[in-house]
């Protein structure tokens, strides 16, 4: 049937592990004797974004959000996690995984009657009439954006506000914004951006904040994959749950997330801190091989007779990173090439409660999240949480 069909694809489950390989989104129409089946999924990476909304008596699918508002601007749509896909039968059942939960947000304030609408412009118009205000009052609004990219991007200082979707590659390089949007963002959000101020009154898709200097960014709703990615400096909050690759090559910087997460959690990093609300499995963490392949690495070791069955069966039962290094000593460094990161060492987790200098730390991060938002939390009661705290490998030199 149809999901055999897309397991196969995406998981390499059937004959000869074949599968779609690379970054791929799919939308197709599978014949059955009962009539047609249409379906969409995205490779299990999400190195191609799709948004699925689903309605009374319609599925939208596109590769972005703006796209499926322009089909039907009552839709809602929400990302497909990587791995993801969405197949309706004939009869009107739909099958999903790897979809974002439906969130609400507060409703938004009415745009000042002097704002400038974007269903009317082009980008460039757009960005144009935005650099206008900024350059006159310090302040610039626009309201019905449908998928804009690049919107202000390389500009500051100032306020701006956005009503509506804001498209890929927006709040770029942006230098001394202070910005509220009111809506969702797609992807590639703020990337390299420097003493700015962002509040997203919705989602956001992968890669927000990539190679952010400075400033905050502040998400009401879920994020897709990368988030944070090659972050230098700033801090990062998420009110929702985020995708995969959270801080991925991080050199510094704060991210706190305080709903669910998902793989590869800091895989490459070398700097700053990651808080995550709750307990994150260690197997979630960094890029890390299938067990059962370090399990036949470290079997054939000994085998090889490079280590003692001792060394092998303490191997074995080890949990973690740092307990397979204290087995296998200086061998270690031979099982290490399986997650690639001999010259980056691998990220430091822990499950625990927070130190006093983090408790500090958080409260003031979160305080200044709510003020940032105007949308109320319990700091208190998120303070006497544990959290996965994540930072970067200890190097040796």
């Amino acid at each position: 049937n149809a999901r055999d069909i897309v397991e196969i694809l995406v998981e390499g489950r059937g004959p000869r592990w074949a599968r779609l390989d690379g970054p791929h989104a799919v939308v197709f129409i599978h014949g059955e004797p009962q009539g047609p089946v249409f379906g969409a999924f995205v490779d299990r990476h999400h190195l191609r974004p799709l948004y699925v909304a689903v309605t009374e008596d319609r599925v939208y699918t596109a590769s972005e959000a703006a796209a499926v508002k322009a089909m039907d601007p009552r839709a809602r749509p929400r990302l497909l996690r990587g791995g993801g896909y969405v197949i309706v039968y004939p009869d009107g059942e739909i099958e999903v995984r790897g979809l974002t939960e439906a969130k609400m947000f507060p409703e938004p304030p009415k745009p000042p009657a002097w704002a400038v609408d974007a269903s009317r412009m082009s980008r460039t118009e757009l960005n144009q009439a935005l650099a206008a205000m900024l350059e006159r009052t310090g302040y610039a609004a626009a309201y019905n954006l449908r998928g804009h990219r690049y919107v202000a991007n390389g500009l500051g200082p100032g306020r701006l506000e956005l009503w509506g979707t804001v498209g890929n590659a927006s709040l770029n390089v942006a230098s001394g914004l202070d910005v509220k949007i009111y809506g969702d963002a797609q992807e590639d959000l703020g990337d390299s951006m420097e003493d700015s101020k962002v509040v997203v009154y919705g989602n956001v898709g992968d890669a927000a904040g990539q190679a952010m200097r400075s400033g905050e960014l502040h998400i009401l709703g879920d994020a897709g994959n990368r988030l944070g990615i090659q972050m230098k400096g700033g801090v990062i909050v998420v009110r929702g749950d985020t995708g995969d690759y959270l801080g991925e090559f991080m050199a510094g910087g704060t991210i706190v997330v305080l709903g669910r997460v998902g793989r590869y959690i800091a895989t490459g990093m070398v700097g700053g801190k990651i808080y995550i609300r709750g307990h994150v499995p260690l197997s979630h963490i960094g890029k890390a091989p299938p067990r059962s392949q370090v399990e036949r690495y470290i079997k054939a070791m000994a085998h090889r007779g490079e280590i003692t069955m001792e060394q092998m069966y303490q191997a074995l039962q080890s949990q973690t990173v740092d307990e397979l290094r204290r087995a296998l000593g200086g061998k270690f460094d031979r099982l290490a090439k399986l997650w690639g990161v001999l010259h980056v060492g691998y990220p430091q987790a822990e499950y625990r409660y927070l130190r006093g200098d983090e408790v500090e730390e958080l409260e003031k991060i979160l305080r200044a999240h709510i003020e940032s938002t105007g949308i109320k939390l319990d700091v208190g009661e998120l303070l006497e949480y544990k959290y996965t705290v994540i930072t970067a490998a200890k190097m040796k030199h």
